[in-house]
Order: structure tokens, then C-alpha cells, then sequence
């Protein structure tokens, strides 16, 4: 087994010579992450080119794609496609996509494991991921996940005012009813309808 050079390096030291061996758990949980990380980065590299393959078939179909998600591992792995078009989609054209990009998958074969396919609407809550989907959802209510806290909260309610290149107008659905806030592209992480039953 060959072991990467900076494990190799710290695993020459004996115990008691020098600092390094108070300091191997603390290596060992980097490495641990660094690990991690790389994988994170495999599956975003797989996810585009899983959207790569996907787009065109959609766009073909006269299909918005909503999202593409991978989730789980090896043979657990799911790729779930969430496609719309104005008027809402039918089983028809889940079940026509859901062929398409079965068939393109086996040829160009992005996923290196077994995997399942997923093609569905978007449901009540849909997410919200790009500048066209916040603009389709101008007058609803949408929950707002932000990478930096405002008003020291990290999720946020509000009815989606206006859309522009800097970000979104939110009407807050607060203790502060009413108040405007702008939140831009760059502070949400992730967005969805909020549906009120």
C-alpha cells in the first residue's frame, strides 16, 4: 500500500521526538477533511456534468430544468432531476425525459457507479436556484437560507418584490411585517417556495 507522502512523513516520526507528536490527531482530522473535500469536489464536477447531459435533452422536450441533485454513494447513489414548463409538467414528460437521459447516461457513462434515476416536478415547495426562478416567483412567499446571518437570522420569509443583477427584494415576514430588504446573489445559499397550509 502506498501511503501519500505527508502521511508517510508523519508516521517516520517515533513517539516522543519532537512536537509532532502531540500534534498527529490534529493531523489526522485535516487529512480526514481534506479527504472529505475531495470528494465534495467529485461530486460537483459530476453534477455539471451530469447537467451538461441533461440540458439539452430537456430543452429538446421544451423542459426547464429546475435542479439536478446527487445524493448518496456507490451503488446508494441517486441523481434526481426536477424539471417544469409554463403550465406545469405531467407524468408524460417525466416519463419521456426520464428515458432520454437514461439512455444518454448508459452511452456517455458520467456516473462511474450504479446509481437510480429520479425525473419529478418540482412540487409546492420548489427551489429556487437561479435569477429566473426568483423572477418566476415575484408576488409569492419564498424561505431564504443565507450564508452570512441578517437581523441574527440565518433563514428568512418574505414575498419576493423585485429581481435584479445585484440580488432580491423581500418584503419580510416578521416581527418587522412589512420591512424591505435586499438580499444579495452572493449571501443566499439556498431558497424554496414556502408554502402556508
Amino acid at each position: 500500500m502506498c501511503l501519500p507522502l505527508e502521511r508517510a512523513t508523519f508516521l517516520s516520526w517515533k513517539v516522543g521526538q519532537g512536537p509532532l507528536f502531540f500534534a498527529l490527531p490534529l493531523i489526522q482530522r485535516l487529512m480526514q477533511k481534506r479527504k472529505k473535500n475531495s470528494i465534495l469536489v467529485h461530486e460537483e464536477s459530476l453534477e455539471q456534468r451530469l447537467e451538461e447531459v441533461i440540458h439539452p435533452l430537456a430543452k429538446a422536450m421544451q423542459l426547464d430544468v429546475v435542479d439536478v441533485k446527487l445524493s448518496g454513494h456507490g451503488a446508494g447513489t441517486l441523481v434526481q432531476v426536477i424539471i417544469d414548463k409554463p403550465g406545469g409538467v405531467g407524468i408524460e414528460d417525466c416519463e419521456g425525459l426520464h428515458q432520454s437521459v437514461s439512455r444518454s447516461l448508459d452511452v456517455e457513462a458520467p456516473v462511474p457507479f450504479p446509481y437510480r434515476l429520479e425525473v419529478s416536478s418540482p412540487g409546492l415547495d420548489r427551489p429556487l436556484k437561479q435569477k429566473k426562478d426568483f423572477q418566476w416567483a415575484v408576488g409569492k412567499q419564498v424561505r431564504i437560507t443565507l450564508g452570512i446571518p441578517l437581523h441574527g437570522k440565518i433563514s428568512i420569509i418574505g414575498l419576493v418584490m423585485e429581481v435584479d443583477d445585484e440580488g432580491v427584494m423581500l418584503q419580510m415576514q416578521s416581527k418587522k411585517d412589512g420591512e424591505e430588504v435586499k438580499v444579495t446573489w452572493d449571501h443566499i445559499r439556498k431558497a424554496r417556495l414556502d408554502v402556508q397550509f
